[in-house]
């Protein structure tokens, strides 16, 4: 009879516990995160505000003890302005940044990032861009392209980013940097990470059959959209282990092209989004900024673009926070079994 009474006592007891672990799992977790993270023991005064803990935490850690997390910006003409709001809200929120990987104006508005540029600084530069300090004199340079068979001159684009960026080389910028462009000979996608940063920028951001070539190393290269207009699968290549990648999204039933060039620009573009439908299941979140209303060339609605990716990032910071708390406290779990 004892036995019978000590035996469910034991089982209620175990029930109780059960119940008590599982109320409490939440709670230990973060803790046992912060703990993994910090290499110190918690007490519980941090327990009401543990995943403020875990992401303070996680912010201080040496890149060695986290995961390298790549920010991978698309290509899509002025449509790539939305790119500095990201940045904006990536930068208020410590969203830590080690790689990032560009085409097209995504590789413009990447350089200046990881040259050390801070947002409101790139947004400040790009207020006073026209169309006009990309391409010299439009005008003449439009006649030259349809009547003395001329490419338009990107040579500005060169410029202006080497007024910022003061003529670095890959190797100086504050953040790994890597941009796509593509061999208008070989038709091979080619990823540039060294040599002068703006001359490669250039040539990523060519747009085939309106601006020349750029030569590159003995190749001839332009916009990199054609074969990756969203390089995820190349920051993964570089040895990124977390890729947030921003979606500039394209509505080509806008305008319908008129002219040889515009249907030149419209079968390229068709295709840049094709292959990046296939490479976005690379990345662990996208964000896609609702900028597909937009034209390519509406350069004086940058402000509008620009609050559209200030939108997009705030609406899902806490996600992507999340992602990289998870991956992060893998990343110890994984290094500490391989220690043990």
């Amino acid at each position: 009879m004892i036995y019978f009474n000590l035996k469910y006592k034991f089982l209620f007891i175990k029930i109780l516990l059960v119940i008590f672990l599982f109320i409490i799992n939440q709670s230990f977790y973060h803790l046992y995160a912060i703990d993994i993270l910090s290499n110190k023991i918690i007490n519980e005064r941090f327990a009401p505000q543990s995943a403020d803990q875990l992401w303070y935490e996680l912010t201080k850690l040496d890149t060695k003890k986290r995961p390298k997390i790549a920010l991978v910006l698309g290509g899509g003409g002025a449509r790539g302005f939305t790119h500095i709001g990201v940045l904006e809200v990536f930068e208020s929120e410590n969203i830590p940044i080690d790689m990032i990987v560009g085409t097209s104006m995504g590789a413009i508005i990447g350089s200046l990032s990881a040259a050390g540029i801070k947002a409101k600084q790139i947004e400040e530069i790009t207020a006073e861009i026209k169309m006009k300090d990309i391409t010299k004199n439009l005008f003449l340079s439009a006649f030259s392209l349809l009547f003395r068979n001329k490419f338009i001159d990107s040579h500005n684009i060169e410029l202006l980013v080497n007024k910022y960026i003061d003529n670095k080389k890959f190797y100086e910028l504050d953040i790994p940097f890597a941009c796509v462009a593509v061999d208008v000979v070989t038709g091979e996608k080619i990823i540039m990470k060294e040599g002068n940063v703006a001359s490669a920028v250039r040539a990523s951001s060519s747009i085939p059959g309106l601006f020349e070539p750029v030569e590159y190393k003995h190749r001839h290269l332009i916009d990199g959209g054609i074969v990756d207009n969203l390089p995820i699968s190349v920051a993964k290549d570089l040895g990124a282990d977390i890729i947030i990648a921003v979606n500039i999204e394209s509505n080509y039933t806008i305008n319908q092209p008129k002219t040889i060039l515009q249907v030149l620009l419209q079968i390229s573009y068709i295709q840049g989004e094709r292959l990046k439908n296939i490479a976005e299941n690379k990345a662990d979140f996208i964000l896609n900024p609702k900028v597909n209303n937009f034209s390519m060339w509406d350069i004086n609605k940058k402000k509008d673009m620009i609050c559209e990716g200030r939108i997009e990032a705030r609406r899902n910071i806490e996600k992507i926070k999340e992602i990289i708390k998870k991956k992060t406290i893998e990343y110890n779990i994984k290094k500490n079994e391989k220690i043990k």
